[in-house]
């Protein structure tokens, strides 16, 4: 009786974790941001310490094709590549969340404190706390930023890699995004699945105390 219900409480508690469809492929996103200082000035890319996104090119409504929005507040990108699972938001638009460059190496380089970018129902967390800026000193028109995230959509968790690239026209710059999945998706546990599973074994609990007493 005992092996028989904890072998029917398991497989409902892991059952989404078998049926989750692997995520793969990679997708890029264009848009405009500007330069900041600590101050909230705009300043050129040799000296900027904050990265305000705008709006994304040919996105409905941009009218800040040259700047920022101001700091903290999220931008949006264009979804203009696409391949694998990412394939069908080719066109779409995506949430951008700012960047403090200071803010490298800690996890304070997203401001908001939430998902850097968020499109199609799925959404991008950036590991900043190991993730990496270089400055291009040679022209002194790009910073790069390259390191690893979470892509989350459809109950999974997949891991990836992904690089911020801005290109400078003066003080506005011109940001290329672009994400990778490996497709080692993790299932996030449903919340009702780690109940039943909770209660079941509490039941288990008490039949093994029934038959000792």
């Amino acid at each position: 009786m005992k092996k028989a219900l904890l072998g029917t409480v398991l497989s409902i508690a892991f059952a989404g974790a078998a049926s989750a469809a692997p995520i793969s492929g990679s997708f890029s996103a264009r848009g405009f941001g500007v330069y900041l200082n600590d101050s909230g000035n705009v300043t050129t890319e040799v000296n900027a310490t904050r990265l305000d996104f705008g709006c994304g090119t040919a996105l409905a409504g941009c009218t800040v094709t040259g700047g920022g929005n101001g700091f903290g507040t999220p931008g949006s990108v264009l979804v203009t590549l696409g391949q694998g699972s990412f394939s069908a938001f080719v066109g779409t638009a995506a949430t951008i969340q700012d960047v403090q460059l200071g803010g490298l190496g800690t996890t304070t380089a997203n401001p908001v404190g939430s998902a850097f970018l968020t499109f199609g129902g799925g959404a991008i967390t950036l590991d900043f706390a190991n993730a990496t800026a270089t400055h291009n000193t040679q022209t002194g028109q790009a910073i790069d930023i390259v390191g690893t995230g979470t892509y989350t959509s459809g109950g999974t968790m997949t891991p990836g890699t992904f690089q911020l690239l801005t290109a400078s026209a003066g003080t506005a710059a011109a940001v290329s995004f672009q994400f990778t999945v490996n497709g080692t998706a993790t299932a996030i546990p449903e919340p009702i699945s780690l109940s039943l599973l909770g209660v079941s074994l509490l039941g288990l609990g008490l039949i093994g105390r029934r038959k000792t007493g």
